[in-house]
């Protein structure tokens, strides 16, 4: 309205769609409307709103509404930030904004991209509650209502937590509208302070018996009473443990003194249990259960097509027996692509067996990729891992789909893994020579290693084509514009010292990253 002055604080990065062609300044049209616009990145201040708000609004003597509020249509990976916006308020600007803020709109989100970052640790968002509750004490809610949003967005995981805190694990998001306690001018203001403090000094969270970690089958119980809590106590400091996301060197913090906000606690302590079996030799991996388990929903029809006679008899141009690879692709996306990937590698001699990304493959991709497999008895499907992003569920599917090829399968010579973001360098003719003429059959493994980017760099001081072809020149620096210069020394490839296990959380999209723990056993 024309008589309401309003400052809108545009705090965003650039990605997900997260821009706006508004320019800043005074809104055409709308002269009582102001934008300040702020970059995450671009200004080195991810966790500062409270910076920009003691610029603008200090000298303000009163602030009607303050309103944090997310942009509608984004998909939205911050959710926890209003936590963090409170609680920087609460302690750089505690006094300004309990005399002059009179209403704060705010909503608050249990979800798992609040209780655990998009990497997997936690998002010590403990300490931000707190601080919120802390400053909204001095107000009372006048409107509340809660909204259990998107299935994927619920804390499902966090059932055995929220429920202690008398929470909902199927509630997602709380909206709140709160007006200015003033004690000190209104009597009735008085009353309900009183009223509230008494309330949250009374408080206390539901019972819950405690969890008791469990060891797999193969392993056996321990073998005292002392062993046991031996266990079970090296197991909780594990979970309470803080390390650093990537320098194994620094030294992890074991003292903290509150519960880290764990998904599927059970399921995680359970994984430890393991772990820590393994190292007192408790565990026999020789046992059937022990055994790595095969893909599941593999198309039934593959059982049959992947079972041809083998190729030793059948011989080559270069006198050498011919091969036959099995191809095992993980896709989710990009349906196109797939396409003219499977176009360079089809020969009707190999196996195709594609992954359809069970979190994130939507059922128009999935169709689209069924399609390909028309006329090609040898292209078959299968959907069973989620993958995410930053955590060892890639290793677990490929390991899977190794042990259903080891036993499903008869007549391959080599697995050939690949992702949806790979292509050949070179044709297929071209790589059927190259296998053909290792001799005895060897692995080829390319691992993200310094060494790798010593090898390349001799390749490219020996060999001629690696300064004169373009296209090899180009692929090589796409690596290494990704990777680094010196592969194997950026984060994305640190994670691989996580050996914290996806926890899969019952069907629920969510794993655990225990930074940079190493095993026990």
């Amino acid at each position: 309205r024309r008589g309401c002055k309003v400052v809108v604080f545009h705090y965003f990065i650039y990605f997900k769609g997260n821009v706006c062609n508004t320019p800043a300044g005074v809104l055409q049209n709308h002269d009582n409307v102001t934008i300040i616009r702020g970059d995450m990145w671009g200004e080195k201040c991810f966790n500062c709103v409270y910076k920009v708000l003691t610029k603008h609004i200090t000298t303000t003597k009163n602030v009607d509404i303050l309103k944090l509020q997310q942009r509608d249509g984004v998909a939205e990976d911050f959710d926890g930030v209003q936590f963090t916006v409170l609680a920087d308020l609460y302690l750089h600007m505690k006094d300004y904004v309990i005399q002059h803020v009179h209403q704060i709109a705010v909503t608050v989100s249990f979800t798992p991209a609040t209780l655990v970052d998009l990497l997997g640790r936690e998002a010590e968002h403990a300490w931000n509650m707190w601080a919120s509750q802390q400053l909204l004490q001095h107000y009372a809610a006048f409107d509340s209502h809660s909204e259990a949003g998107p299935v994927n967005q619920q804390p499902l995981q966090y059932a055995h937590t929220l429920q202690q805190a008398k929470l909902s694990p199927s509630i997602a998001f709380y909206h709140h509208s709160l007006l200015l306690l003033q004690p000190r001018i209104s009597r009735s203001d008085s009353a309900l302070q009183a009223e509230s403090d008494a309330e949250i000094a009374a408080w206390m969270p539901e019972y819950a018996p405690p969890l008791r970690a469990q060891a797999p089958p193969y392993c056996r119980a321990p073998p005292s009473e002392k062993d046991d809590q031996a266990m079970q106590e090296w197991i909780y400091g594990e979970l309470n443990t803080r390390c650093h996301p990537t320098r194994l060197a620094v030294r992890c913090e074991r003292n903290r003194r509150y519960d880290s906000f764990v998904p599927c606690a059970q399921e995680l302590m359970n994984h430890l249990a393991e772990d820590y079996s393994a190292m007192r030799g408790w565990c026999d991996f020789s046992q059937a259960s022990a055994a790595v388990p095969a893909l599941q929903g593999v198309d039934p029809a593959a059982y049959k097509a992947f079972k041809q006679p083998p190729m030793q008899n059948v011989t080559g141009t270069n006198g050498t027996a011919e091969v036959r690879l099995a191809f095992f692709f993980t896709v989710y996306t990009d349906a196109a692509y797939q396409r003219r990937l499977l176009g360079h590698l089809y020969s009707p001699r190999h196996y195709y067996l594609f992954h359809l990304d069970a979190a994130n493959s939507s059922p128009q991709f999935e169709r689209e990729m069924r399609a390909l497999a028309y006329n090609r008895t040898n292209v078959h499907f299968t959907k069973d891992v989620r993958i995410v992003y930053g955590a060892s569920t890639a290793t677990i599917l490929l390991t899977k789909a190794m042990a259903w090829f080891a036993r499903h399968a008869r007549g391959w010579d080599y697995l050939v893994a690949l992702t949806g973001s790979d292509y050949p360098l070179v044709p297929l003719a071209r790589m059927e020579h190259i296998f053909r003429s290792q001799q005895p059959p060897l692995p080829f493994v390319m691992g993200w290693t310094p060494g790798t980017s010593t090898h390349l760099f001799r390749l490219q001081k020996t060999h001629p084509v690696f300064e004169s072809d373009p296209l090899l020149l180009r692929s090589l620096q796409a690596v290494t514009d990704e990777r680094g210069r010196v592969l194997g020394a950026v984060p994305m490839e640190f994670r691989s010292n996580n050996f914290g296990p996806p926890l899969f959380c019952a069907a629920q999209s969510s794993f655990y990253h225990l930074d940079n723990r190493q095993n026990k056993s």
